[in-house]
């Protein structure tokens, strides 16, 4: 199936990811967390809500790339594709024994020939252990570890163009995540006595590694300003012709 939307990765995005990856360890309350260079997904343009009443956290994220496990660089279709997180938290910022979930759903475009290569559940994940910045902001965030359950992208993806590779997303490894509020919609963020908002929000989601990753954001920087290079170049093609 052609994909009908392409991911986009402006400038402004690589910069916040650039960032993202690169400071979490540093910021107060979130789990100090070692991002492996790949595999990656990158998300953007979403938002979440904290529930107070119910002890629910909710995020919900359009995935924009994707840094395969041999450093494929693919995209989404941003109409068909989603990354929901739900998180069982309580008034101190906790999380219950309830726990949490991760969910990506969609059509991946692994090899970046506008032809979906990996479609429906991607990736599928339990939560166990939560990371929060002190209430204020924004930005403000919250980081994770979570279980890798299943999906398309924990086993092997067979591309339209021929060939197949490992999706990356092993189940024997820990997954890590971070997510970003970026504005304030409602509330104080991370104030879980009360509910709060954001309808800008931006995630990463990866696996951790054991120690620092040598060339982690640099690897990743650079695919996604590749990335950036040929979908402006396209889209000036296409302008070009309708034009």
């Amino acid at each position: 199936m052609k994909l009908r939307h392409f991911g986009w990765i402006s400038a402004h995005c690589v910069a916040l990811l650039a960032f993202q990856l690169g400071s979490p360890s540093a910021i107060a309350g979130l789990i100090p967390i070692d991002f492996s260079d790949q595999p990656v997904i990158a998300a953007g343009s979403g938002s979440l809500q904290y529930d107070s009443v119910n002890q629910q956290l909710t995020a919900a994220v359009t995935p924009l790339a994707y840094v395969g496990a041999s450093a494929e660089l693919g995209t989404f279709d941003l109409a068909e594709s989603t990354l929901t997180l739900e998180l069982a938290v309580d008034a101190q910022g906790e999380l219950t024994a309830l726990g949490g979930s991760l969910l990506l759903s969609g059509q991946l475009d692994v090899d970046g020939d506008g032809t979906t290569d990996a479609s429906g559940t991607l990736l599928e994940g339990t939560i166990s252990e939560l990371g929060v910045e002190p209430s204020g902001g924004p930005p403000w965030a919250f980081n994770a570890f979570y279980d890798v359950d299943g999906g398309a992208l924990t086993g092997l993806l067979t591309l339209s163009g021929g060939g197949t590779v490992q999706g990356g997303f092993r189940p024997d490894r820990i997954g890590a995540l971070i997510v970003f509020a970026n504005n304030l919609a409602d509330g104080v963020l991370g104030d879980f006595s009360a509910g709060f908002g954001s309808s800008s929000v931006t995630a990463n989601v990866g696996l951790l590694i054991p120690e620092p990753a040598t060339g982690t954001l640099a690897v990743l920087t650079l695919a996604l300003v590749a990335l950036a290079v040929r979908t402006t170049f396209a889209a000036s093609r296409g302008g070009a012709r309708h034009g």
